[in-house]
């Protein structure tokens, strides 16, 4: 009878190296989703605060999500792309940015974010 093996040493380098590949993935995408996240609820609880109004400056708006943000430790998400819009009694903000990551070498991923938020 032939004695039964395991997995070959290439197959298991192989495991080994798209396992670390996708652990690698991980640990560039995930900062990049878990600060938008943040910045979700940042704009969630403005909503919830009296200093932000339809009579809110665009500049007092940015300052507050400045605040905001360095509070949460996000500091590399630009606010230069920031769109404001005044309506009949509403403040509008559409916000999109994107982020890039190095993953290994010269191959970086970048991902777009958008959101757009109405203040009464």
């Amino acid at each position: 009878m032939k004695k039964q093996g395991g997995m070959s040493f290439l197959a298991m380098l192989l495991a080994m190296l798209i396992g670390g590949m996708a652990i690698k993935a991980a640990l560039a995408l995930g900062p990049m989703y878990y600060d938008d996240m943040l910045l979700k609820k940042i704009f969630e609880n403005l909503h919830e605060t009296s200093r932000i109004n339809e009579k809110t400056s665009p500049k007092d708006f940015k300052r507050i999500l400045e605040e905001r943000m360095d509070a949460n430790n996000i500091d590399y998400i630009p606010l230069d792309t920031m769109v404001f819009s005044k309506g009949p009694g509403v403040l509008r903000v559409d916000f999109e940015y994107q982020i890039s990551a190095q993953f290994i070498g010269a191959i970086e991923f970048t991902t777009s974010f958008a959101h757009h938020e109405e203040y009464q």
